[in-house]
């Protein structure tokens, strides 16, 4: 049984403001704009709260992934590091 569609959709917004409060990565790849870097800092202030629907699914991890990829993916596009276009590929 999934929580009420509101309470998803709130804290989904929260997690956007959050993200469009961070720098812009661009060509920038030092860690801390790595993804996972990103992603791992907002769970990090967001602590160990409880969503506001209890300890039932889904838990704060998948909403705030849910969120980005389809609440704010533009933002989440800006703060992913870029490479270079004319940069020798990584091997």
């Amino acid at each position: 049984m999934l929580p009420p569609t509101a309470d998803l959709i709130a804290e989904g917004d929260a997690a956007c403001d959050w993200l469009r409060e961070q720098p812009y990565a661009l060509w920038r790849h030092d860690p801390q704009y790595r993804e996972l870097a990103v992603y791992e800092r907002y769970l990090k202030q967001v602590g160990d709260r409880p969503p506001k629907w209890g300890s039932t699914l889904p838990d704060l991890r998948s909403v705030t992934g849910a969120a980005w990829n389809h609440l704010c993916p533009a933002d989440r596009e800006l703060r992913q590091p870029r490479r270079h276009l004319f940069a020798p590929k990584p091997d």
